[in-house]
């Protein structure tokens, strides 16, 4: 029920996903939301839900990680 595209919700959680600066995520939700959709219970929110997907550690993106087989991608 949270998750309707182009909501600021899913701007601040796909952002976040993505591995964009936190800076940036939050000036593009404030810039293309309703005035006042950034708020302290939406960030909260965000953060609870990004930690129920995985136990696993947050890792760099993929492009800047060793592969399964220790090489890097190009």
């Amino acid at each position: 029920a949270n998750i309707v595209a182009g909501s600021p919700y899913f701007k601040l959680l796909t952002g976040r996903i993505l591995g964009y600066k936190e800076e940036n995520v939050r000036s593009y939700v404030v810039a293309t939301s309703p005035p006042g959709a950034l708020t302290v219970e939406l960030l909260a929110l965000v953060d609870s839900d990004i930690r129920k997907l995985s136990k696993a550690a947050p890792r760099l993106p993929w492009s800047s990680q060793p592969d399964s087989r220790g090489k890097k991608s190009k």
